[in-house]
């Protein structure tokens, strides 16, 4: 029997518990990680709206711990309103360790938006990483 991670049974209570999810659906539950990251990302969303936020998630999730919130607009070369929304909006993808600070909080995270990115797209940010 597979073993359900307790930050998988979080979510899935949470968005039952606010009415996202139902429980009297049972094939509407997503499937593991890759189902709520998923569904994050469904064809409603416009591709330019997508694309945007996945590269803005990517580079979080090239970072190796938590970092400052000045600085990934500092690299994309977009406003820190823009990160803070971003954050905002995937508040339970994030941790915030030290105030000020926030990283990915799970390393299935990191590793579903990185095989999102096309593979020049994946270079280009670590390029602006390291400069």
């Amino acid at each position: 029997m597979n073993k359900l991670e307790p930050t998988y049974l979080r979510y899935v209570y949470d968005s039952l518990q606010k009415g996202v999810l139902s429980g009297e659906n049972a094939s509407g539950l997503p499937y593991g990680f890759i189902g709520i990251y998923e569904q994050e990302f469904q064809s409603s969303t416009p591709i330019y709206l997508r694309q945007e936020r996945l590269g803005q998630l990517a580079l979080w999730a090239l970072f190796k711990g938590e970092v400052r919130i000045w600085y990934p607009p500092s690299i994309l070369g977009i406003s820190e309103e823009s990160t803070k929304e971003l954050i905002a909006t995937y508040s339970s993808w994030f941790n915030s360790p030290d105030s000020g600070k926030y990283q990915l909080y799970h390393e299935r995270l990191r590793v579903y938006l990185l095989q999102k990115l096309k593979e020049d797209e994946l270079q280009l940010l670590n390029e602006r990483l390291i400069t």
